[in-house]
């Protein structure tokens, strides 16, 4: 079970960065700018915002075995309207919808792991989940590229359609969760989406959350953007900046342990620090080896952060730590949604290192000064996170 949610995550999830090789494709199918062409990444993390927060009033509401098995029958449509797209309007249209719909899974995928799996498996299990989410980054890159090159860039969303379908058959063959008992009135989850924003710490911890994923978007997004035309990168030199980074995300397996030794909150800071020393080294270069092993750092540090701000946020939240998980969801996928509208106005790659650099180090002072950590807290938020799903 966990390989089917882990794999599922894995492509439900990289929908997000596959359109980042594809930014030229579509600029040049549909005569259009590159600017113009940048929102058919931009509009699918806003989408995918609006339904973490769906998923937040509908996840209480319905078995979390169905919401998956619907959900990604849904999406599988959505997924081939995409590729159909005559125009740019619709594509922007159908990624706006898809991301609605895709948030579904991963949110739920991690509950539904909760619900079914014994304690003693589940933090393994959420993990290997978990790590799902900053592989698909890689992967959705690799993936886009690597089928536009031989098959046409609408078969990128074909195949993913069908998958799709294959892994809503598999769920069905899956253990249920449990049956869902809805307590009090459905507004009484809007009540609590409002109460949170009265927090102490936790408004700043929803927008720290937003700067992991803007960086490591716009980051990719300028690679693809700048590399070819100034340092003569071709295709193949692409990918291998993109297979170079998934060692940095596999650190993200640690982050578990070194948070018991410093904290979430000194973890999350130093994680910060780590990926502006790598953005540093790539905004100092115009060489390829160097702009490579500075990625690394950055991922590095980005997979180190992202944990740890979760546990914040579920150590802030208290109790309300499902509704703060669905608005943290939200945040950050917002902040993905200005990734590569940011690279693709930002008029070079060095300069677009140093915007996020700065990014970076105002979110370091954030979490410095706006965030109570107490370790306590921090290491119930830490079992919290790992029994309850993110």
């Amino acid at each position: 079970m966990t390989a089917v949610m882990s794999s599922g995550a894995l492509v439900v999830v990289s929908l997000m960065y596959v359109t980042i090789p594809l930014i030229d494709v579509f600029a040049e199918v549909y005569n259009t700018q590159q600017e113009k062409a940048a929102w058919a990444g931009s509009i699918y993390a806003l989408g995918y915002a609006a339904g973490c927060l769906l998923v937040g009033v509908i996840g209480e509401r319905y078995r979390k075995s169905r919401i998956l098995v619907i959900g990604l029958l849904i999406l599988s449509l959505c997924t081939l309207l995409v590729g159909v797209s005559l125009s740019l309007f619709w594509l922007i249209f159908s990624r706006f919808i898809q991301g609605v719909v895709a948030a579904l899974f991963p949110i739920t995928a991690l509950a539904y792991t909760a619900d079914v799996i014994p304690p003693r498996f589940r933090p393994t299990a959420l993990a290997f989940i978990s790590c799902s989410f900053f592989l698909a980054g890689i992967f959705g890159q690799l993936y886009a590229q690597w089928m536009e090159n031989w098959l046409g860039w609408r078969m990128v969303f074909y195949l993913l359609s069908f998958l799709y379908i294959i892994f809503a058959l598999i769920t069905c063959l899956l253990p249920q969760s449990r049956k869902v008992r809805m307590h009090g009135h459905k507004t009484d989850l809007f009540r609590r989406f409002g109460a949170l924003f009265r927090v102490p710490g936790l408004p700043i911890a929803f927008v720290l959350s937003s700067t992991v994923l803007l960086c490591f978007v716009a980051m990719y997004s300028g690679l693809e953007f700048y590399i070819p035309e100034q340092f003569g990168a071709h295709p193949e030199g692409l990918m291998r900046l993109r297979i170079v980074g998934i060692p940095g995300i596999l650190l993200s397996l640690a982050a578990g342990m070194l948070m018991r030794w410093w904290g979430a909150k000194a973890l999350f800071i130093a994680g910060l620090g780590v990926s502006c020393i790598g953005l540093l080294i790539q905004m100092l270069t115009a060489a390829y080896l160097p702009i490579a092993v500075g990625s690394v750092i950055t991922v590095a540090g980005l997979s180190l952060a992202n944990p740890s701000i979760l546990v914040l946020v579920g150590m802030l939240s208290g109790r309300a730590q499902a509704a703060a998980f669905a608005v943290n969801a939200a945040a950050v996928f917002v902040g993905a949604s200005a990734g590569p509208l940011m690279a693709a106005y930002i008029a070079s790659y060095a300069q677009l290192c140093a915007v996020l650099i700065a990014v970076l180090f105002l979110a370091m002072l954030a979490a410095a000064f706006g965030i109570r950590e107490e370790r306590s807290k921090s290491a119930g938020a830490l079992q919290a996170l790992r029994v309850r799903g993110r």
